[in-house]
């Protein structure tokens, strides 16, 4: 991974957890979020991601191919945030 000159991780604690694991397994170290190996220098920064919840229901409502919206459907079934309570 460290031949990549960005790696992007979803939040603060998996970029911590990525040093740590440089650190401990390859006693590789950072400086501004930048760890430079003998090959290159690879920049570690966080960038979350997420979805609009109410765009994505929209964008279901409105699928017009039948067999798309039972695949949608079987795949979301049982998902939901931790933080919300089931509906």
């Amino acid at each position: 991974m460290l031949k990549y000159d960005l790696l992007g991780f979803q939040t603060n604690r998996d970029v911590d957890n990525f040093l740590a694991c440089l650190r401990t397994h390859f006693g590789l170290e950072s400086k501004d979020g930048v760890v430079t190996t003998e090959r290159c220098q690879t920049r570690l920064q966080k960038f979350p991601i997420g979805i609009d919840p109410e765009q994505f229901a929209r964008t279901l409502r409105q699928t017009s191919l039948p067999q798309s919206k039972n695949k949608s459907r079987h795949y979301c079934k049982n998902v939901r945030a931790p933080s919300l309570p089931s509906a």
